[in-house]
């Protein structure tokens, strides 16, 4: 094989979890679990004739032996019927004369259509994704939080506008995107999904027209529910996909947050915050045989935004269907592990990037004693509170495009015109300590993403 995506090549061992999900053997294995429990759900419900449990047994044994060679028989009906779910529906029919259950090979797909079987189908692939996916950013929280608690002491120039700004902690820094992934992992993980089962366009024509005295909502109901799923009971063909959409739309949502911490965390490295650990045997260059690059992030940042483009895409897509069905959704939605995967191997790299990195203090703090100017902000809202009302305007004179040390510092203040206690007072200032609340916020944020996490 040369497959086309480096999903399925260069990366194929990184989301091998996935990729047991997504494929196509996967997507036509949950299709059969549908079709073979909607025959069974039917006896249950007393539509049809009581089916024995040893015939049930035969019937669930169909799926529970369904590997790679049944799977590549119900490829070689599809090339002559140009249809999946119909060439399903053949093989399960064979399979009931094999088995000894030709009197019930009837009600296979009775009264269905395609998408009764398939909406199911993805419903329980997505549902399966993302029991794996949040296990997985958990695990990026978690590391995260401790990271955040390994330097929660360890004072940093802020910068906004890229500029510096007054002092903070890299624990409280960290500790603001835990909050934020943690967020949107409760949303995540409380999310349901949804199925429907009512027929060629979601009015239970054929099946009120062949059994008129069966609660046929009351039974879709029933049999969603079996498998987890919110039945979803006034639709078209297809089922509403709004809450699928809004399932792909928190990923994007968490993409984003990934991507501003990457880029953070790319920024950091090349402001020398951070120091790269490196593998003697590991090549940075081609040609500079000195570089040590923070290919992690950068792989991450990549593949993020390929992410997002895709379930961006297939979000919108999946909200929208002519009159009451057509079947431009079929191709997009087999890009659902695509998409996803594309998420879930940035977060793989992004915690490999996390575990190569050592703060470097010095040079952290050598950043910040070069930067006593940050500290205009205390003395004009201090100067305010003693009277001065336009404190704020001859501190700028003083301070506004410089970078100031602290010898600097402390002749500037010697030179306002204030009282000598109020010079004593901010003569006290010290970039190391002018941190606000950081370290009482990184414990409030740990708290909580914990409460979330466990």
């Amino acid at each position: 094989m040369c497959p086309v995506s480096p999903l399925d090549d260069r990366y194929a061992c990184e989301i091998e979890e996935l990729r047991d999900i997504f494929s196509e053997y996967a997507l036509t294995k949950n299709r059969l679990l549908v079709e073979i429990e909607y025959i069974i759900e039917l006896s249950t419900q007393g539509v049809i004739e009581e089916i024995s449990e040893d015939k049930k047994d035969r019937i669930r044994k169909i799926y529970e032996n369904f590997d790679q060679n049944e799977f590549a028989e119900v490829k070689r009906i599809e090339k002559e019927t140009k249809h999946d779910v119909k060439a399903l529906e053949y093989y399960l029919r064979r399979k009931f004369h094999e088995n000894g259950l030709s009197e019930l090979s009837r009600y296979i797909h009775l009264g269905l259509t395609s998408e009764d079987i398939n909406n199911i189908a993805y419903s329980l692939m997505l549902k399966e994704c993302l029991k794996v996916y949040l296990v997985h950013l958990k695990r990026l929280i978690e590391r995260i939080i401790e990271l955040g608690e390994q330097w929660k002491d360890v004072v940093m120039i802020s910068r906004t506008h890229g500029q510096p700004a007054v002092p903070t902690t890299l624990g409280k820094e960290f500790i603001v995107f835990a909050c934020r992934l943690c967020r949107e992992y409760s949303k995540l993980k409380s999310l349901t999904l949804t199925g429907k089962l009512n027929g060629a366009v979601g009015n239970y024509n054929a099946l009120k027209f062949i059994f008129p005295k069966v609660d046929w909502i009351k039974f879709s109901e029933s049999f969603i529910r079996k498998f987890g799923l919110e039945p979803i009971l006034i639709t078209t063909q297809r089922n509403i996909h709004d809450l699928i959409s809004e399932l792909l739309r928190k990923i994007v949502s968490i993409n984003n947050i990934l991507l501003n911490f990457v880029t953070d965390m790319w920024m950091y490295v090349m402001l020398g915050y951070f120091r790269l650990t490196f593998d003697i045997r590991e090549v940075g260059s081609s040609t500079m045989p000195h570089k040590v690059n923070p290919i992690h992030f950068e792989n991450a940042e990549g593949n993020l935004t390929l992410s997002n483009a895709l379930l961006t895409s297939i979000a919108n897509k999946m909200q929208i269907s002519r009159l009451q069905r057509d079947l431009s959704d079929s191709t997009v939605r087999r890009n659902y592990g695509a998409a996803i995967a594309y998420s879930f191997l940035a977060m793989k790299n992004i915690l490999r990037g996390l575990s190569r990195i050592d703060v470097d203090k010095e040079i952290i703090e050598n950043d910040l004693l070069g930067h006593w100017e940050v500290l205009s902000e205390a003395i004009q809202v201090y100067l305010k509170m003693q009277g001065y009302e336009d404190a704020f305007e001859k501190v700028k004179s003083c301070f506004q495009g410089r970078n100031i040390s602290r010898e600097e510092f402390k002749k500037i203040i010697e030179t306002l015109d204030i009282p000598t206690h109020l010079k004593r007072d901010l003569l006290k200032l010290d970039v190391r300590s002018y941190v606000g609340l950081c370290h009482t916020l990184f414990e409030i944020g740990k708290k909580w993403c914990l409460e979330r996490l466990y």
